[in-house]
C-alpha cells in the first residue's frame, strides 16, 4: 500500500495560502489609501503580480492533487476529522473557485 501524504501537507498549503492572502490584503489597502502616488503605484504592481501568482497556484494540478490526496487521507496524524477537514475544505474551495 502506498503511503499517504505527509501529515503536514494540509497545514503547509494552508499557511502558504494565508501568507499570500495577507500580503495581497496589505497591498490592496496601500493602493487604496496611501497618500503618496509612488507607494500607490508600487502597491498596484505588487497586487497585480501577487494576483497572477495566486491564479498560477490555483490552477496548479500538482498542488490540487496533493490537496485531494490529503483529503482522502484525512485524519492521518490528526486528533479529529475537523482538524483536517476544515483547512482542506477551505483550500479546495480556493482551488475550485
Amino acid at each position: 500500500m502506498a503511503a499517504g501524504p505527509s501529515p503536514g501537507v494540509v497545514d503547509d498549503l494552508d499557511e502558504v495560502s494565508d501568507t499570500i492572502c495577507a500580503v495581497v490584503d496589505v497591498a490592496e489597502v496601500c493602493r487604496n489609501t496611501h497618500p503618496d502616488p509612488r507607494f500607490v503605484a508600487a502597491a498596484e504592481r505588487a497586487y497585480i503580480a501577487l494576483q497572477g501568482y495566486v491564479q498560477t497556484l490555483n490552477s496548479n494540478r500538482g498542488l490540487y492533487m496533493a490537496l485531494v490526496a490529503a483529503q482522502e487521507h484525512c485524519g492521518y496524524g490528526r486528533t479529529t476529522y475537523w482538524e483536517c477537514a476544515s483547512p482542506t475544505g477551505i483550500l479546495n474551495h480556493r482551488f475550485l473557485s
